[in-house]
Formats: C-alpha cells, structure tokens, sequence
C-alpha cells in the first residue's frame, strides 16, 4: 500500500466497522475478520464462522490496553508483567476476573448482555499491526475478530496468512479487505490463560512458546559505576538484600554491575566490603567487570551513579536509551575511592535510599 491507498482504506474499514460491517484486517500472526460488538455485525460473524469455529467465545481487539486498563483486575506480579510484555503481541491474553470487573467493562465498551460467558474470563488481543490498530483507535466502537480461515468465504486448509483464498460470494462478503501481503509471522496467536490467583497455562501452539513466557518472569537489572570495585558492587549486594527480603512474588529478579573502565577481575574494595559487611551483606566473592553491549542489552533496566556513567552506557548501547537511568535525577553518587570508612559508609547510605526509591518504582 501507497500512503494513499492506506489512508483511505483505513477510512474505509473504519467507516464499515461504524455501519455495522464485516471487515477483513491483517495482524502480525494471521488475518482477521473483524466486526463491532452489536448484535447484527455480531451475527454476521457468526454466521461465518460458526461452520468452523464451535468456540462461542470472541476475543477482543484492542487498539491498546489501556482502553480496559482501569477496569482489569490484576492482583498478581505475575499477571501485571504478563500483560504488560506480551500486548502489544502475538499472544491472546485469557485473563479471569471477577465478575464485577467484567461488568465495569461491559458498561464503559458498551458491550451486549450476556457478551461474557459462565466461565468469568476476558480474551484479549492488542495486534502489532500499526493499520489495524489505527482502524481499531478510530472506530471508536469496541471490536471483536476471529481468524479468517474460520470464515466460509476460504478454503478449509487455508491457514488465512493471505487474503488470497479470499473469494467471490453473493453473501456476506466483507465490505472492506486490507491486504498487507502474508503476515509476519504467519501462525496464529499463542493463547496464554492467566488465574487471579498468577498461575497461567501457555498453548502448545503459535509463535511463543512456553519457555518464552517463562524468561518473561526473569528481570535483569544492572548498576554501573566507573571501576566496579566500590559504588556499583555496593548497590548490587544491597539490591539483592532487598528484594530477598520481599520475599517470593512469582519474578526472578537477577541484580549485577559492571564498570566503565574497569581492572577486569579485581576485588571490591577493602572499605566496600567492611562497610558491607557491617550490615551482615558479604561481597567477598565480588569480582569487576567491564561493561558489554551484551550486559546492557540482556538489562531490563540499567541504573548509573552518574549522568555521565549513563552517558557513557547509552554510546556503548544507541538503542538502549530507553532503559537507562542515573540511580538519582537530582544527586551524584560521587567516588568514595581513596578516600575514609566513612565516606564509604555515607555513599551506602546514600544508595540504600535511591535504590529502595527504585526498586519501589520498578516493583513487578
């Protein structure tokens, strides 16, 4: 598509899902056959998929979740992580809720009685398709999709990672196709089901794969000085005290540092470890290393004890910038090298503050 054909299917397609109309979308994994959740349009996808597709239930498609964000209940860290980093994706998110949570959402999406079944759950898509979700944020209306190849219009061994087996009928035919050549990834979405309660179920099929949203559930973050041996080995083992002390939340959060120009290999310093030790932390076996591309990019979230630290790691790693932060906006870490015990002891004092401001902020 020229950008005037885009233009002006979009206006098409949303204009169609307006007037009560089948659409045809493309997503990253396969084609959708799209309509508003009214009861006509709602009976028109029925009527084309029902032949293939026994499932009552329809999955919402959102623009972005913060459509429903407000109204989701999502009581544990491993459902808020979840969602937060599979949608926009290739995943179908099947969350339970209670039921007066679906009300609330049935209320503000202005979605038919009885939309959500028996079973309490919400099913969930936000495409990574930058036309749909264009079409969804403008029509306005709340829209739900099942795969084209669920449609009569296409052949049954059709997977719909085309609109080529699209063909002519005098029925339904959908008023708008936007054809985006084969989809990315070319297999349907994964569905992952997630419990109140945190458990979840990957299915065995789609491109994410159950070790995929179990890596999810790991978080790296990483704390940058200059020389490896002081400030950062500090607030490394004081990070860890912390979030051991949070006790089991369903994340693997996994702390370490590095420095900029470092002695590869050498020890933290004599005052760092007394002053750790002092509070019952041991960096003993703390060993410097010098900052990679690698460590920043396996990083969720990288924290330097200056602005020029941070500096320093974004030109290391341009596509970074978005996860790199000085532990404080306001305050410098200043280096405590050659200096007393007790500036030692003022810079961990110092840390254990920002860090628990930090981590506070980060909590999964």
């Amino acid at each position: 598509m020229n950008a005037d054909d885009r233009d002006r299917l979009i206006d098409l397609a949303v204009d169609s899902i307006n007037r009560g109309e089948i659409v045809v979308l493309p997503t990253e994994t396969v084609y959708g056959v799209f309509a508003a959740v009214r009861e006509e349009p709602l009976a028109k996808l029925r009527a084309l998929t029902e032949s293939r597709d026994a499932s009552s239930d329809y999955t919402l498609h959102l623009s972005d979740l913060g459509v429903v964000q407000n109204e989701l209940a999502l009581p544990t860290p491993v459902a808020r992580r979840l969602v937060s980093r599979l949608l926009p994706g290739p995943a179908r998110i099947v969350l339970e809720q209670p039921r007066a949570n679906l009300e609330a959402i049935s209320e503000k999406l202005g979605l038919p009685s009885g939309f959500f079944g028996e079973d309490n759950t919400i099913a969930i898509r936000v495409p990574d398709h930058p036309v749909t979700r264009v079409v969804l944020r403008r029509a306005g209306v709340a829209s739900v999709a099942r795969r084209l190849s669920a449609a009569s219009w296409v052949e049954k061994n059709d997977p719909g990672t085309t609109v080529d087996g699209i063909g002519d009928h005098t029925s339904l035919t959908p008023a708008c196709v936007i054809d985006d050549g084969a989809t990315h990834f070319g297999v349907g979405s994964t569905t992952i089901t997630i419990g109140l309660d945190g458990r979840f179920s990957v299915a065995p099929y789609g491109p994410i794969k159950e070790d995929d949203v179990l890596a999810m559930l790991e978080r790296r973050v990483l704390f940058v000085c200059t020389g490896n041996t002081c400030r950062s080995p500090m607030a490394e083992c004081i990070a860890r005290s912390m979030i051991e002390k949070e006790g089991p939340t369903g994340i693997t959060t996994i702390v370490e540092s590095a420095g900029i120009a470092v002695d590869e290999g050498s020890p933290a310093s004599p005052d760092a470890a007394t002053v750790m030790k002092e509070r019952g932390l041991d960096l003993s076996v703390h060993r410097s290393r010098m900052l990679t591309p690698e460590m920043i990019d396996r990083a969720e979230i990288v924290y330097t004890m200056t602005h020029m630290h941070a500096q320093r790691v974004m030109s290391l790693a341009p596509d970074a910038v978005h996860k790199v932060f000085p532990i404080s906006e306001k305050l410098v870490v200043d280096d405590p090298i050659g200096q007393s015990i007790e500036v030692y002891r003022t810079t961990a004092d110092q840390l254990e503050k920002m860090i628990a401001k930090r981590l506070k902020e980060i909590a999964p």
